[in-house]
C-alpha cells in the first residue's frame, strides 16, 4: 500500500481526531549558539550524584544537562531533550533520573545515558512544580499548580496513586516514551464543589477532576488556592509534606497514603520545604520573606526566622539539621545556625536563587538562579563549621521542648508571628567571589518582529541585539549593546505582508508557532527569496518553506525507504527551484549530491533553501520541533533526529504532513490587489486601453512601471525608465536584476487585466485623454506616482496602499513624464 494511501486511510478513521489533529500547532524553537552544550535560560533546580562528581542541573529553556565537576574546571557530558517547556525540578533513584516541567508531564531518564527518555507520565493536568523522593523509598511524589499531588512507584510506574484532592483516582500508563492511557479505577469518585481533601462536601455541584491531557476541569480559582508549590520527603520515607497558595503545609505517609495533618503558620505562599531524616522536624520557606522551624509531631512553630528582604524560594538543611541554607527573591543566600539563630551571607547573586546543593567532599555549595549560569561558592557549613554547628543541636531539641504549649493552629497569623519571630543575628562578612561557574548563554527576554515578516530583532538578558532570519533560522547580524527599539526603527522598510507565526522567548529562545490556515498567509516571489533561475512569476509559500526545511530530513527518509522498499518513488516530491546552482562547492550542495548517492533514480531530493538541519560550517544550530500528539501530550525533536516514522497522524498533525508531502493547503485565499493605472492630471499623457488591473499583492512596482512602458510603446510612446529606491537596510534582499534596469515587458501572469469598467480607453492608440495628439520619442523618463508623491521601485502592491495610499478603495497609480528640473521627490516614510 501506497504510504500516503495508509496515512489518508488512518486519518479518515474517525473525523473527531482529525479536526483534534488539524488543531494542533506546531512549533520551531531556534535555538541559540553553544545551546547544545550550555544553557540559555534560568537553571530551576541543581542535583549532585554524592561521591561522583556529576551534576545534573534543569532549566528554563526545557533541557536538562549533565556536568562532570572533577576537575578544575566544570565540562558538559550530556543533554536531556524532551520537555517542551521549564523543567521546574529534578530528582535521583539510583540511576533514574525524573524530571517535571510545565509541559504538565513527569520524564523518567537513564541518568547515565545520553539523554534517552524511559518514559512519560501525563497524569497532570496542569504544570507540574515539584519532586520529592528518597533513597530509602522506591516512591516518587509530585505535585503542580492544578492541586493534584500523586504517588507512583519508580521500579514500576504501573499505578499511579492520587494523594490529594481525593477521588480515589489510579492512573495506568500503557505505552512507554510518550503520553500514558490514563484510566480510572472502579472506586473513582467525582470531587464535589466545595470539598475538602477528606472528601467531605459541603457543595451541593460537581467538578469531575478529569485526568486527560490539557483538560482541566477545576475552575482557575478554585487551582490558584489549592496549587502546591514545594514538596519534600523525609529519608526514611515515612512523611510526605506538600506546601501551597493557601499557606498551608499538608502532611501524608506515603505508605499509606493517609493523611496526618496540617502545619499553619505563613502568611504568602509556601515556596520551599525541607524536613530531617525521621520526619520530625520541618523547616519552610516562604513568599511572606520567613524560614520556620516545625514540631511534626506536634504540629506547631518553634521557631522563626526573619532572614531575607524578600521571598525565600530555596532551603537546603545541612546534616544533623543544625543549620539551614536559604535562598530567594533578594539574591542573597545565608546559613543560619537555627539553634543561636546566628546567619552568615555565603552568597550574594544578580539573580534571585531558585536552587542550592552542597558537595560535602570540598565543603562547597552549587547555587543555581534566574540567569543560564551556575555558580560555586565556598559554604560556611564546611565540614569543622558543622562540626561546630552541630554542638547546638541539644540547644536546639531544649528550645523545641521549652517552646510553649499554645495551640497555634488556633492563633490568629499575627499573633502567631509575634509568638516566635525574632529577628535573627545577620553578620555581614564580605561575600567571596564563586569559586568556579558554568557559564550560560543569555536568555533572550524581547523581540521585535520586523515589517517583513522575516527578520526579527532580539535582545538578550545582557543587553545584546541579534537579527534573525526565520527562513534561515540563525542569527544573521549582531550589533552589540544597542536599543532594540531604536534599531527597529534604523532597520524600518516599508513592507506589508500578512502574519504567518507567531511567537514567544518564554524558553529563553525564540520559539515559532505555525497554525493553519494563517501560516499560509504569505508570500514571496522565488528570485527574492535567492532562486537565481526560478522564473520570473514564481512565488514560494513562506509557511511551506519552512515547513520543508525543517522537515527535510523525515521527508528525505520517507523516500529514501520508499525506494529501498518498492524501487519506486511513491512519496510526492514537487522540486523547488534550486539555490546553489551558482556554487556546487557550497555546503548546501555537497548535502544535496550526498542525498542523491544514496539510491538510483528514479529518486530525486528536493533541496528546499534554506535545509535546517544541515549545519553550515558549525555556524549555526539545528532548531527543535514542538508539537504534541492527537491525545494532548507534548513531545520535542531536534531536526537531525527525524527517521521518517513519525509519519503516524498521532505524531505530525495532518496538515503539516499535507503541506511537506503534497504540498496541499498553501495557497493564500486573498492574494490579489485590484489598483487603477491612469495619467497624471494635466500630463498629456494618453489613456491606457485597460486602466483597471489585477495583481499579485506581492507584486513589486518596477513591474508595474515596466507593464506601463510597455503599452505606451504600443501607442508609439517611447520612453526610458529610472528606477528610484528607498534606503536599503542591511538585510534586505538583494534587488532583482531586471529591476536594476530598464525592465523588459512584464508576462502575462504579473499583471492580469480587467475590460469591465475600464477608465478612459477611447481607442486611439496616440491620443491624449483631452484629444490632443503628442510625440515622444526615447530619452524622456516615465515617471510613476501615487497620491501625489513618487513610488519608490521595490515596493509591492500592498506595502504602497498601507504606507502611500492610505486608503480602503482600490489603489490609484498615475504616470507622466518626468520634469528633470524638479523630479518628484521619494515619500518619507517613518517606522513603528
Amino acid at each position: 500500500m501506497d504510504r500516503r494511501d495508509m496515512y489518508s486511510g488512518v486519518a479518515m478513521m474517525n473525523s473527531t481526531q482529525q479536526k483534534i489533529r488539524k488543531d494542533r500547532k506546531l512549533s520551531i524553537v531556534l535555538r541559540q549558539a553553544e545551546c547544545d552544550t550550555k544553557h540559555c535560560s534560568g537553571v530551576e533546580s541543581v542535583l549532585l550524584v554524592p561521591g561522583y562528581k556529576i551534576l545534573f542541573t534543569a532549566s528554563r529553556d526545557s533541557t536538562i544537562k549533565r556536568w562532570n565537576v572533577a576537575g578544575p574546571q566544570p565540562w558538559w557530558e550530556a543533554s536531556f531533550d524532551g520537555h517542551t517547556d521549564w523543567v521546574n525540578d529534578i530528582v535521583l533513584y539510583n540511576d533514574i533520573l525524573m524530571s517535571c516541567s510545565n509541559d504538565k508531564t513527569v520524564k523518567i531518564w537513564r541518568g547515565t545515558s545520553q539523554g534517552n527518555v524511559l518514559s512519560t507520565l501525563t497524569h497532570h493536568t496542569d504544570y507540574v512544580t515539584s519532586l520529592a523522593s528518597t533513597t530509602n523509598s522506591n516512591l516518587v511524589a509530585s505535585a503542580g499548580l492544578g492541586g493534584e499531588l500523586f504517588l507512583f512507584d519508580i521500579e514500576t510506574t504501573s499505578t499511579i496513586k492520587k494523594l490529594y484532592p481525593k477521588d480515589c483516582t489510579t492512573v495506568i500508563p500503557t505505552r512507554k516514551g510518550g503520553g500514558y492511557n490514563q484510566q480510572r479505577s472502579p472506586g473513582g469518585m467525582d470531587i464535589q464543589e466545595g470539598m475538602d481533601e477528606d472528601g467531605s462536601g459541603r457543595g451541593s455541584g460537581t467538578h469531575s477532576v478529569g485526568l486527560s491531557m490539557g483538560s482541566t476541569r477545576i475552575s482557575r480559582g478554585e487551582l490558584k488556592k489549592s496549587s502546591i508549590f514545594s514538596l519534600a520527603m523525609s529519608a526514611s520515607g515515612n512523611v510526605l509534606a506538600a506546601g501551597g497558595a493557601d499557606h498551608i503545609v499538608r502532611l501524608w505517609d506515603p505508605r499509606s497514603g493517609d493523611k496526618v495533618g496540617k502545619l499553619r503558620g505563613h502568611t504568602d505562599t509556601v515556596r520551599a520545604l525541607a524536613l530531617n531524616e525521621n520526619g520530625t522536624r520541618a523547616l519552610t520557606g516562604g513568599s511572606d520573606g520567613t524560614v520556620k522551624l516545625w514540631d511534626v509531631g506536634l504540629m506547631r512553630c518553634v521557631q522563626t526566622y526573619s532572614i531575607h528582604t524578600e521571598s525565600v524560594w530555596s532551603l537546603l538543611p545541612t546534616e544533623g539539621f543544625s543549620s539551614v541554607y536559604s535562598g530567594g527573591r533578594d539574591g542573597a543566600v545565608y546559613c543560619t545556625n537555627l539553634s543561636t539563630r546566628s546567619a552568615d551571607l555565603v552568597a550574594l547573586e544578580r539573580r534571585p536563587v531558585l536552587g542550592m546543593v552542597l558537595d560535602g567532599g570540598d565543603g562547597s555549595l552549587w547555587v543555581c538562579t534566574e540567569g543560564s549560569s551556575v555558580s560555586k561558592w565556598p559554604a560556611a557549613g564546611s565540614r569543622a563549621q558543622a562540626r561546630e554547628s552541630s554542638r547546638h543541636t541539644p540547644d536546639l531539641d531544649r528550645a523545641v521542648a521549652a517552646s510553649p504549649g499554645v495551640n497555634l493552629a488556633r492563633m490568629s497569623p499575627g499573633l502567631r508571628m509575634r509568638q516566635h519571630s525574632m529577628e535573627v543575628r545577620r553578620q555581614s562578612t564580605p561575600v567571596a567571589k564563586p569559586l568556579m561557574s558554568i557559564p550560560g548563554v543569555p536568555a533572550i527576554t524581547s523581540f521585535k518582529v520586523l515589517n517583513d515578516r522575516r527578520h526579527i530583532l532580539s535582545k538578550d538578558s545582557e543587553g545584546n541585539v541579534e537579527l534573525w532570519d526565520v527562513l534561515s533560522g540563525g542569527v544573521v547580524q549582531s550589533y552589540g549593546k544597542v536599543v532594540l527599539e531604536e534599531k527597529e526603527k534604523e532597520l524600518f522598510e516599508p513592507r506589508s505582508v500578512p502574519s504567518w507565526f507567531t511567537l514567544d522567548a518564554r524558553l529563553g529562545q525564540i520559539s515559532i508557532w505555525l497554525e493553519p490556515p494563517s501560516c499560509f498567509l504569505s508570500e514571496e516571489y522565488a528570485l527574492d527569496l535567492g532562486y537565481p533561475d526560478a522564473p520570473e512569476d514564481q512565488k514560494i509559500n513562506m509557511g511551506r518553506l519552512v515547513l520543508e526545511g525543517i522537515l527535510a530530513k523525515w521527508k528525505y527518509h520517507l523516500i529514501l525507504e520508499d525506494v529501498q522498499r518498492t524501487g519506486v518513488q511513491q512519496v510526492s516530491n514537487q522540486e523547488l527551484p534550486s539555490s546553489s546552482s551558482a556554487n556546487s562547492n557550497t555546503p548546501a550542495q555537497q548535502g544535496k549530491d550526498m542525498c542523491t548517492s544514496v539510491v538510483q533514480p528514479p529518486f530525486t531530493y528536493s533541496e528546499p533553501w534554506p535545509k535546517y538541519w544541515e549545519q553550515t560550517a558549525g555556524f549555526r544550530v539545528p532548531p527543535a520541533v514542538v508539537c504534541s500528539y492527537a491525545s494532548g501530550a507534548p513531545w520535542r525533536l531536534l531536526a537531525p533526529s527525524f527517521t521518517g516514522k513519525e509519519l503516524d497522524p498521532d505524531v505530525l498533525p495532518s496538515w503539516v504532513v499535507e503541506a511537506v508531502i503534497r504540498g496541499t493547503n498553501v495557497i493564500p485565499k486573498e492574494s490579489k490587489l485590484a489598483f487603477i493605472l491612469v495619467p497624471e492630471e494635466g500630463s498629456d499623457m494618453p489613456t491606457l486601453m485597460q486602466s483597471k488591473l489585477n495583481a499579485p499583492r506581492i507584486l513589486q512596482v518596477h513591474k508595474v512601471a515596466s507593464y506601463c512602458l510597455t503599452k505606451l510603446q504600443e501607442l508609439n510612446i517611447h520612453l526610458d525608465l529610472k528606477p528610484q529606491y528607498l534606503k536599503r537596510t542591511a538585510y534586505a534582499t538583494p534587488l532583482p536584476p531586471e529591476a536594476l534596469s530598464s525592465p523588459p515587458a512584464a508576462t502575462s501572469d504579473s499583471i492580469a487585466m480587467k475590460t469591465a469598467n475600464s477608465v478612459g480607453g477611447n481607442g486611439q492608440s496616440n491620443t491624449t485623454a483631452g484629444g490632443s495628439v503628442i510625440s515622444l520619442t526615447k530619452g524622456h523618463v516615465l515617471e510613476l506616482l501615487c497620491n501625489g508623491m513618487a513610488v519608490p521601485y521595490e515596493m509591492s502592491l500592498a506595502s504602497v496602499k498601507k504606507y502611500i495610499w492610505r486608503k480602503s478603495d482600490d489603489l490609484v497609480f498615475t504616470f507622466r513624464v518626468q520634469d528633470p528640473h524638479a523630479p518628484m521627490p521619494l515619500p518619507v516614510l517613518s517606522g513603528p
